[in-house]
């Protein structure tokens, strides 16, 4: 996925699986989980939390973006699981997260989905980042909190 994303290959299609244990949503400032992002193009994906602590995936190509927000905001010091996914074929984005009771027992969850279209995902350039999107010289919309096992897959 990675060539994929990054410079053009066969597959704009992914799916990106992680747990998450925000410390700080919903403070009024975004902040960005796992970016290829490039705010100057409108290219790449993302997937953050918004100023609201509400998740969002974001997909671009070309200046053309397509945003799919959570239903719920997330709550702070606790653990969360959390899917992005987006099926070129399809043109299918989605986002769905079920927090967790216990060690790792599903407690509840909320999946959402946006019809983007195919072709709604061309690579950035930008390297793919955990924690913050990538900027130059730099990084920005660091991430406030634990992330676990991210698991990326060219599939959705």
């Amino acid at each position: 996925l990675f060539p994929a994303l990054l410079h053009g290959g066969y597959s704009r299609s992914f799916s990106l699986g992680l747990l998450l244990w925000p410390t700080a949503p919903g403070h009024g400032r975004a902040q960005a989980i796992a970016s290829t992002w490039d705010e100057d193009r409108g290219r790449g994906f993302e997937l953050g939390l918004d100023a609201d602590g509400f998740l969002e995936v974001r997909i671009g190509a070309d200046g053309r973006a397509a945003v799919l927000r959570g239903p719920t905001p997330l709550v702070a010091r606790r653990w969360v699981r959390v899917h992005a996914a987006y099926d070129e074929r399809s043109g299918e984005l989605s986002l769905a997260h079920s927090f967790l009771r216990g060690a790792a027992w599903p407690e509840q969850g909320a999946r959402t989905t946006l019809a983007a279209g195919p072709g709604a995902l061309a690579p950035s350039g930008r390297p793919f980042t955990l924690a913050a999107r990538p900027a130059d010289g730099g990084a920005s919309l660091c991430y406030d909190g634990k992330l676990e096992a991210p698991c990326l897959s060219h599939r959705s």
